[in-house]
Parts: C-alpha cells; sequence; structure tokens
C-alpha cells in the first residue's frame, strides 16, 4: 500500500534500515523489547493451540479454556503496557518501565499458575510440553527476573 502524499517513484531508503541495531536502543529500553518478543512468542504459541486442546481427548475443556484465557490476557496486556512505556520520553523511562514491571508481575504470576495447569493437562492429554517450553517458560523467567530486580530494589 503507497502512504497518502508519496510518490510511487520516490525509492524506499532500505539501507539506512540496516544500520538499525541493538546498539542504538538504552539497556533497559532492549530488556523491555526482548521481554516483549517472549511474551509475544507464549500468546502465539497459545493462541495456536486452541485446535489442538479443543480435540485433544480427555481434556478438561471447561477449565482448560478460562486458563488459557487469563495466559492470552495476561501477556497481551503485558506486552502492551511495557510497549507504552519504551515510548515514554527522557530519562522517565526507565522508571516508567520498572512501574509497569512491578504492576504487571502479579498478573504474570497468576498466568504462570494457569499456563502451569495447562502443561500439565498438555502433558497428560497429548504427551507433548509444547506448552511448558513456549508459554510457561517465558513467562516464568519473567516473573523471576522481576521479582529478583524488586526484591533487590
Amino acid at each position: 500500500m503507497i502512504f497518502r502524499g508519496l510518490d510511487k517513484s520516490m525509492p524506499v531508503p532500505t539501507e539506512s534500515i540496516s544500520y538499525i541495531g541493538r546498539q542504538h536502543f538504552a539497556a533497559e529500553t532492549l530488556s523491555a523489547m526482548d521481554e516483549i518478543a517472549a511474551l509475544i512468542l507464549a500468546y502465539q504459541s497459545l493462541a495456536a493451540m486452541g485446535r489442538t486442546f479443543h480435540n485433544a481427548p480427555g481434556l478438561d475443556h471447561g477449565e482448560a479454556s478460562p486458563r488459557a484465557a487469563v495466559v492470552l490476557k495476561a501477556t497481551k496486556r503485558t506486552a502492551a503496557a511495557l510497549q507504552r512505556s519504551i515510548f515514554t520520553k527522557g530519562r522517565d523511562r526507565s522508571v516508567v518501565i520498572a512501574d509497569v514491571r512491578r504492576e504487571f508481575l502479579p498478573v504474570l504470576r497468576e498466568a504462570a499458575r494457569s499456563a502451569q495447569w495447562l502443561a500439565e493437562q498438555e502433558s497428560a492429554a497429548v504427551g507433548g510440553n509444547e506448552i511448558e517450553v513456549r508459554v510457561l517458560a517465558p513467562i516464568r523467567c519473567l516473573v523471576i527476573g522481576w521479582t529478583n530486580t524488586h526484591q533487590g530494589a
């Protein structure tokens, strides 16, 4: 799609994009960006597994759906809040990122409990560990890291 006001013959400066790397960002911003990526992976992985769960024999569907919803909502809201914090101007950015982590730590703890239950159900019902690896592990890493950071602060 061509943006309104841009000429089709105007060259796209792709070479300028190639110069943007991790070194262009502050450490706190990079950390938040990595956390957003982990949350997106967890969200997308669980969302993609919905049909598998729906068809899995022996799975408590009445319990699985609300628990999956908790994880999906928590990961989406936390990633969105971190993204908003990255766009904070000036030196306050690291404070805002820390506040988001502190605010969403209980949300991710609850999501981790739900993801743990889902991982156990997946293992029992279909014999896999995809939820444990792609959903629970990233959430658990964030919870542990954020807990350690806030206990030391």
